[in-house]
């Protein structure tokens, strides 16, 4: 469940984040504030458009301030030609202001969630530009439009911190519907929030229909060629809009830390990035990438680097999957530290979707024989033959020495069948299985359709233990057994 803002129904959430807004970056607004006074701009206008635009939050603050001042005939131009034409006082103006007066937040590297929005940003608005520009769209206006689409995750991100971190953890691999869920709780979309913050004085039409914004319709001058100018800004938004689609769905690709199912998009995405831009495509977003990343890295290298790498992006994929697995298997956290350590080692072999061959030898032949079972084995369901078995041994056991037991002759009593009948795993002291005298745990792992018998025999050390402790070893090697054969 999503926590709700707890703000009064006065209190309305665009305004809040509108004004609580989200860091700038000290150091640049220092510098651009020190080439104001050094006259560095006044013959350099686009110089300082580039600059403002190497900080996402200074870049939406001018916007933002801009549009309280422009008068109503100039709000159907494209923003970024006001800025640009604006009288340099103007724009000194929204620069000379303290910082907290932008935000009162500042920047935590440590803070994973806010840290990869800024990521967000740079991949889409990068993108966006590059794609914009070989589509015949100007670059400003692709990344006023990218920046905009990104802009209420943003804000959100930093005024609501818990609200998004909460969002994002229940998405699971269901990335699509994080808009839903936080409209829900906010009562807009993110992409509301952020065209409504910075652009909602804007009557641009492009922009406007890339943002899923209506434009209000003029009925001065010719009908028709009223008509024809709407139908070609409509075009334009729309391909607008899946640039900026695009360059999400790439930024998506290298958050797989908060949208673990991207990673199976990757083909995909480069695909149409291809279609856009051509074989070398994907090398000159990245180049653009280093460029949009610079100002962010001088505050935390190690943060606000930014990769685009499908090597990189399936590690960081399957190491937070890793990190799912390990915390779901509950019983690992009453181990000690050094067993704890174990299974984090076996854990590392296994990768997603995959069955872990080499996590499985791992844990049969290191693993459990240290949590003091000596032999055993698992058993698989043969549905086909009504079998249960003998699959992989497990310590010194030879394989041979299990045979396979019918599922049709339950009248036959013995612990693999015994266990595959019981909800909870069995333990039992000196008992005769294959003409032995063991003491052993033996239960079901796997699901429904596909999985088996767990059977581990006891060590004398671990038989004499508290009988909780050799049940709590059994349920952890249960866990991880699923987590090997992938069985959900």
């Amino acid at each position: 469940m999503v926590a709700t803002t707890g703000k009064t129904s006065a209190q309305d959430p665009l305004e809040y984040l509108s004004k609580g807004w989200f860091p700038v970056n000290t150091v640049l607004l220092k510098d651009i504030q020190k080439k104001f006074k050094e006259g560095a701009y006044n013959e350099d206008r686009d110089g300082l458009v580039r600059d403002i635009k190497s900080d996402f939050a200074l870049f939406g603050h001018c916007l933002k301030t801009m549009g309280t001042t422009v008068v109503v005939g100039d709000r159907a131009r494209n923003p970024l030609d006001l800025l640009h034409q604006a009288e340099i006082k103007n724009l000194q103006a929204l620069i000379e202001v303290p910082t907290d007066s932008i935000s009162a937040h500042s920047f935590d590297p440590h803070v994973r969630h806010q840290v990869a929005r800024i990521k967000h940003f740079i991949i889409s608005c990068s993108t966006a530009e590059i794609i914009g520009v070989k589509q015949g769209i100007s670059i400003d206006l692709a990344y006023s439009c990218a920046f905009a689409r990104q802009l209420g995750m943003t804000l959100i991100a930093f005024n609501y911190p818990r609200i998004y971190s909460q969002a994002v953890t229940s998405l699971k691999n269901e990335e699509d519907d994080l808009d839903r869920i936080l409209k829900k709780v906010l009562g807009y979309s993110p992409t509301q929030i952020g065209s409504r913050a910075v652009f909602g004085w804007s009557r641009y039409a492009p922009l406007r229909q890339a943002l899923g914004e209506s434009t209000p319709a003029t009925e001065e001058g010719d009908p028709i060629a009223a008509f024809r100018e709407r139908d070609a800004s409509q075009r334009e938004g729309e391909v607008l809009k899946e640039i900026c689609e695009l360059g999400e769905a790439l930024a998506r690709l290298n958050d797989v830390e908060h949208y673990p199912g991207s990673a199976k998009q990757w083909d995909m995405v480069v695909s149409e990035v291809r279609n856009y831009l051509g074989a070398d495509g994907m090398n000159q977003i990245i180049a653009r990438v280093r460029e949009q990343q610079s100002s962010y890295v001088t505050l935390s290298p190690d943060a606000f680097r930014t990769e685009i790498s499908q090597e990189q992006n399936v590690k960081a994929a399957n190491a937070q999957y890793v990190r799912q697995l390990l915390a779901g298997n509950n019983y690992l956290k009453s181990l000690s530290a050094a067993l704890h350590e174990e299974f984090e080692k076996l854990y590392q072999h296994i990768k997603r979707e995959q069955v872990s061959t080499e996590g499985l030898n791992y844990l049969v032949s290191r693993l459990v024989p240290q949590l003091g079972f000596v032999r055993g084995c698992i058993y698989l369901t043969d549905a086909k033959r009504m079998k249960l078995v003998p699959t992989v041994r497990i310590g010194s056991a030879e394989l041979g020495s299990f045979r396979a037991f019918s599922l049709g002759d339950m009248a036959y009593t013995n612990p693999i069948i015994d266990a595959l009948n019981s909800v909870t795993p069995i333990r039992q002291e000196n008992v005769v299985f294959n003409d032995e005298v063991i003491s052993h745990i033996s239960g079901t792992f796997g699901t429904r359709d596909k999985g088996g018998v767990l059977h581990l025999q006891m060590g004398r050390e671990i038989a004499a233990a508290d009988r909780s402790l050799s049940l709590l070893y059994f349920k952890a090697v249960r866990q991880a057994l699923n987590d090997c054969l992938d069985l959900r």
